[in-house]
Protein backbone atom coordinates (compact mmCIF):
# COMPACT_ATOMS: atom_id res chain seq x y z
CA UNK A 1 0.00 0.00 0.00
CA UNK A 2 2.23 3.38 -1.13
CA UNK A 3 1.84 6.69 0.81
CA UNK A 4 -0.08 9.42 -1.24
CA UNK A 5 0.86 12.93 -0.39
CA UNK A 6 -1.46 15.60 -2.02
CA UNK A 7 0.63 19.13 -2.85
CA UNK A 8 -1.21 21.58 -3.57
CA UNK A 9 -0.38 24.27 -6.68
CA UNK A 10 -0.37 27.23 -7.93
CA UNK A 11 -2.91 28.55 -10.38
CA UNK A 12 -1.72 31.49 -13.20
CA UNK A 13 -5.18 32.98 -14.84
CA UNK A 14 -2.81 34.95 -17.11
CA UNK A 15 -2.01 31.39 -18.41
CA UNK A 16 -4.78 28.94 -17.72
CA UNK A 17 -2.26 26.97 -16.01
CA UNK A 18 -1.71 24.88 -13.15
CA UNK A 19 1.76 25.72 -11.82
CA UNK A 20 4.47 23.61 -9.15
CA UNK A 21 8.26 23.77 -9.68
CA UNK A 22 8.90 20.27 -10.09
CA UNK A 23 11.22 19.96 -6.80
CA UNK A 24 8.49 19.89 -4.68
CA UNK A 25 7.71 16.35 -6.09
CA UNK A 26 11.62 15.83 -6.32
CA UNK A 27 11.74 16.05 -2.67
CA UNK A 28 9.88 13.12 -2.30
CA UNK A 29 12.06 10.79 -4.62
CA UNK A 30 14.11 9.22 -1.79
CA UNK A 31 10.97 8.03 -0.18
CA UNK A 32 8.20 5.48 -1.50
CA UNK A 33 5.61 7.80 -2.02
CA UNK A 34 2.86 8.57 -4.74
CA UNK A 35 2.93 12.38 -4.86
CA UNK A 36 -0.80 13.90 -6.61
CA UNK A 37 -1.10 17.41 -7.67
CA UNK A 38 -4.15 19.43 -5.96
CA UNK A 39 -5.36 21.84 -8.04
CA UNK A 40 -7.69 24.92 -6.96
CA UNK A 41 -10.84 25.23 -8.67
CA UNK A 42 -14.38 26.64 -8.44
CA UNK A 43 -15.84 24.07 -7.08
CA UNK A 44 -14.21 24.13 -3.54
CA UNK A 45 -13.45 19.88 -3.49
CA UNK A 46 -11.28 20.30 -0.49
CA UNK A 47 -12.91 17.30 1.53
CA UNK A 48 -12.90 15.06 -1.45
CA UNK A 49 -9.41 15.86 -2.25
CA UNK A 50 -8.37 14.97 1.63
CA UNK A 51 -9.74 11.73 1.46
CA UNK A 52 -7.22 10.39 -1.28
CA UNK A 53 -4.29 11.30 0.56
CA UNK A 54 -2.33 10.71 3.72
CA UNK A 55 -0.48 13.89 4.06
CA UNK A 56 -0.91 16.96 2.85
CA UNK A 57 1.84 19.56 1.18
CA UNK A 58 1.00 23.27 0.88
CA UNK A 59 3.45 24.37 -1.21
CA UNK A 60 4.63 28.08 -1.35
CA UNK A 61 3.52 30.83 -3.86
CA UNK A 62 1.90 34.37 -3.57
CA UNK A 63 -0.05 36.25 -0.70
CA UNK A 64 -3.13 35.43 1.10
CA UNK A 65 -5.90 37.80 0.92
CA UNK A 66 -5.92 39.83 4.20
CA UNK A 67 -9.71 39.42 4.04
CA UNK A 68 -9.18 35.75 6.00
CA UNK A 69 -7.94 37.38 8.63
CA UNK A 70 -10.12 40.58 8.69
CA UNK A 71 -7.46 43.02 7.64
CA UNK A 72 -7.69 45.38 4.84
CA UNK A 73 -4.71 44.66 1.90
CA UNK A 74 -1.44 46.88 2.54
CA UNK A 75 0.35 48.79 -0.24
CA UNK A 76 2.84 46.00 -0.07
CA UNK A 77 0.10 43.10 -0.65
CA UNK A 78 1.37 41.18 -3.89
CA UNK A 79 -0.56 38.96 -5.90
CA UNK A 80 -3.32 37.13 -4.64
CA UNK A 81 -5.59 34.00 -5.91
CA UNK A 82 -8.75 33.82 -4.56
CA UNK A 83 -9.47 30.15 -5.71
CA UNK A 84 -6.24 28.95 -4.05
CA UNK A 85 -6.87 30.64 -0.99
CA UNK A 86 -10.11 29.39 -0.82
CA UNK A 87 -9.20 26.00 -1.35
CA UNK A 88 -6.31 25.74 0.89
CA UNK A 89 -7.76 26.95 3.57
CA UNK A 90 -10.67 24.50 3.45
CA UNK A 91 -7.18 21.66 3.05
CA UNK A 92 -5.31 22.98 6.30
CA UNK A 93 -9.02 23.37 8.31
CA UNK A 94 -9.89 19.81 7.15
CA UNK A 95 -6.05 18.13 7.93
CA UNK A 96 -6.40 20.05 11.02
CA UNK A 97 -10.12 18.16 12.29
CA UNK A 98 -9.38 15.06 10.90
CA UNK A 99 -5.63 15.26 11.96
CA UNK A 100 -4.21 14.59 8.42
CA UNK A 101 -0.53 15.22 8.68
CA UNK A 102 0.45 18.58 6.86
CA UNK A 103 3.35 20.19 6.07
CA UNK A 104 3.32 23.82 5.01
CA UNK A 105 5.97 25.55 3.48
CA UNK A 106 6.49 29.38 3.40
CA UNK A 107 3.14 30.76 1.75
CA UNK A 108 1.97 27.17 3.01
CA UNK A 109 3.38 28.16 6.86
CA UNK A 110 0.90 30.66 6.78
CA UNK A 111 -1.89 29.42 5.32
CA UNK A 112 -1.79 27.27 8.18
CA UNK A 113 -2.12 29.87 10.65
CA UNK A 114 -5.03 31.65 9.37
CA UNK A 115 -6.93 28.12 8.70
CA UNK A 116 -6.13 28.04 12.86
CA UNK A 117 -7.31 32.02 13.27
CA UNK A 118 -4.47 33.39 13.29
CA UNK A 119 -3.03 36.37 11.16
CA UNK A 120 -0.34 36.99 8.52
CA UNK A 121 2.65 40.75 8.69
CA UNK A 122 1.83 41.79 5.60
CA UNK A 123 5.27 43.09 4.65
CA UNK A 124 8.38 42.45 7.06
CA UNK A 125 10.22 45.89 8.06
CA UNK A 126 13.33 44.67 9.56
CA UNK A 127 17.44 45.18 9.56
CA UNK A 128 17.34 41.37 8.72
CA UNK A 129 17.37 40.24 4.83
CA UNK A 130 14.47 37.85 4.65
CA UNK A 131 14.78 37.64 0.45
CA UNK A 132 18.17 36.48 -0.10
CA UNK A 133 19.78 37.08 -3.52
CA UNK A 134 21.90 33.66 -3.10
CA UNK A 135 21.18 30.07 -4.75
CA UNK A 136 18.05 28.33 -3.54
CA UNK A 137 19.47 25.28 -1.98
CA UNK A 138 21.97 27.55 0.66
CA UNK A 139 20.94 28.51 3.98
CA UNK A 140 21.23 32.30 4.75
CA UNK A 141 20.00 33.12 8.08
CA UNK A 142 20.05 31.31 11.15
CA UNK A 143 16.40 29.73 12.74
CA UNK A 144 16.43 29.24 16.47
CA UNK A 145 14.10 26.26 17.57
CA UNK A 146 11.89 26.04 20.48
CA UNK A 147 13.08 23.57 23.50
CA UNK A 148 10.92 20.45 23.60
CA UNK A 149 8.72 21.36 20.60
CA UNK A 150 7.83 18.70 17.40
CA UNK A 151 10.25 20.74 15.26
CA UNK A 152 13.22 20.25 17.39
CA UNK A 153 13.12 16.69 17.87
CA UNK A 154 13.37 16.06 14.82
CA UNK A 155 16.34 18.66 14.47
CA UNK A 156 17.82 17.25 16.42
CA UNK A 157 19.49 20.38 17.81
CA UNK A 158 18.66 24.19 18.91
CA UNK A 159 19.04 26.08 15.50
CA UNK A 160 19.37 25.61 11.60
CA UNK A 161 20.66 27.88 8.97
CA UNK A 162 17.38 28.41 6.63
CA UNK A 163 17.21 29.25 3.32
CA UNK A 164 14.36 32.98 2.72
CA UNK A 165 12.25 33.83 0.29
CA UNK A 166 9.31 35.99 1.88
CA UNK A 167 8.14 39.56 2.49
CA UNK A 168 5.82 38.23 5.19
CA UNK A 169 5.08 36.33 8.32
CA UNK A 170 3.20 35.04 10.64
CA UNK A 171 1.67 37.36 12.81
CA UNK A 172 -1.17 36.94 15.82
CA UNK A 173 -0.84 32.99 16.31
CA UNK A 174 -4.02 30.66 15.82
CA UNK A 175 -5.70 28.93 17.94
CA UNK A 176 -3.74 25.84 19.58
CA UNK A 177 -0.24 27.27 17.53
CA UNK A 178 3.10 27.48 18.77
CA UNK A 179 5.87 29.61 17.64
CA UNK A 180 8.38 27.14 17.15
CA UNK A 181 10.95 28.90 15.65
CA UNK A 182 12.27 32.39 15.26
CA UNK A 183 15.09 34.44 13.41
CA UNK A 184 17.44 36.70 15.73
CA UNK A 185 14.95 39.90 14.13
CA UNK A 186 11.91 37.70 16.16
CA UNK A 187 9.93 36.80 12.90
CA UNK A 188 8.33 33.42 12.96
CA UNK A 189 10.46 30.78 11.21
CA UNK A 190 8.45 27.96 12.11
CA UNK A 191 4.83 26.68 13.75
CA UNK A 192 3.22 23.64 14.82
CA UNK A 193 -0.46 22.53 16.09
CA UNK A 194 0.09 21.00 20.18
CA UNK A 195 -2.69 18.65 19.66
CA UNK A 196 -1.85 17.23 15.96
CA UNK A 197 0.87 14.53 15.61
CA UNK A 198 2.24 16.35 12.71
CA UNK A 199 1.02 19.69 11.29
CA UNK A 200 3.54 22.03 11.06
CA UNK A 201 4.69 24.83 8.62
CA UNK A 202 8.07 26.38 8.34
CA UNK A 203 8.67 30.23 6.54
CA UNK A 204 11.97 28.13 4.67
CA UNK A 205 11.93 26.34 1.60
CA UNK A 206 13.34 22.59 2.49
CA UNK A 207 12.44 21.13 -0.37
CA UNK A 208 15.56 22.99 -2.18
CA UNK A 209 17.84 22.52 0.35
CA UNK A 210 20.48 19.15 0.33
CA UNK A 211 21.48 19.37 4.05
CA UNK A 212 20.66 16.27 7.12
CA UNK A 213 17.91 18.44 8.40
CA UNK A 214 15.59 19.19 5.40
CA UNK A 215 16.08 15.74 4.51
CA UNK A 216 14.56 14.61 8.27
CA UNK A 217 12.10 16.91 8.04
CA UNK A 218 10.60 15.47 4.78
CA UNK A 219 10.99 11.88 6.22
CA UNK A 220 9.50 12.75 9.61
CA UNK A 221 6.77 14.31 7.28
CA UNK A 222 6.33 10.72 5.58
CA UNK A 223 6.55 8.85 8.13
CA UNK A 224 3.71 10.53 9.93
CA UNK A 225 1.88 9.95 6.71
CA UNK A 226 2.25 6.17 7.15
CA UNK A 227 1.38 5.93 10.05
CA UNK A 228 -1.83 7.74 9.65
CA UNK A 229 -2.49 5.57 6.39
CA UNK A 230 -2.01 2.63 9.05
CA UNK A 231 -4.27 4.13 12.07
CA UNK A 232 -7.15 4.70 8.94
CA UNK A 233 -6.78 1.75 7.43
CA UNK A 234 -9.79 -0.29 7.70
CA UNK A 235 -8.60 -3.96 7.00
CA UNK A 236 -5.09 -3.08 9.31
CA UNK A 237 -3.22 -3.09 5.67
CA UNK A 238 0.78 -2.71 6.51
CA UNK A 239 3.24 -0.19 5.05
CA UNK A 240 3.48 -2.71 2.18
CA UNK A 241 6.20 -0.85 -0.46
CA UNK A 242 7.39 1.75 2.26
CA UNK A 243 10.61 2.50 2.46
CA UNK A 244 12.71 4.84 4.79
Amino acid sequence: MKIVIGITSGFSRENSQYTLKEVYVNAFKDFSVIPILIPATEWNAASEWLSLCHGIVFSGGGDIDPYHWGEAPSKYLGEIEPLRDQLEIQLAICSLRQKVPALGICRGCQVMNVAAGGSILQNIDSRLCHQQKAPYFYGFHQADLKTGSKLQAIMGQSSVRVNSFHHQSVNALGENIIAVAQSEDGIIEAIEHENHPFWIGVQWHPEHMTDSFSFRLMKYFVEAAADFCLSSSPNGNTRNGFNI
